[in-house]
């Protein structure tokens, strides 16, 4: 089975509960579409390295992190 990639809006600063979300409704089997597609987001959602998010590329399965829930 061939992989397939997911884009994951996450925490900028490795926090220990990123609340994790999905960015798009959808998936991607070409890798490098889902980094195409995951630079124009963030250069739209989340500009500059002090963002307090970023979307980043993930092979499927993945799990998502959850926020923090006390």
């Amino acid at each position: 089975m061939r992989p397939y990639y997911r884009l994951v809006d996450t925490d900028n600063f490795g926090g220990d509960y990123p609340d994790e979300k999905w960015a798009v409704h959808g998936s991607f089997f070409d890798k490098y579409e889902a980094e195409e597609i995951q630079n124009i987001l963030n250069r739209v959602l989340h500009p500059g390295s002090n963002s307090a998010r970023f979307i980043k590329v993930v092979t499927m399965p993945y799990q998502l992190k959850p926020g923090f829930e006390p």
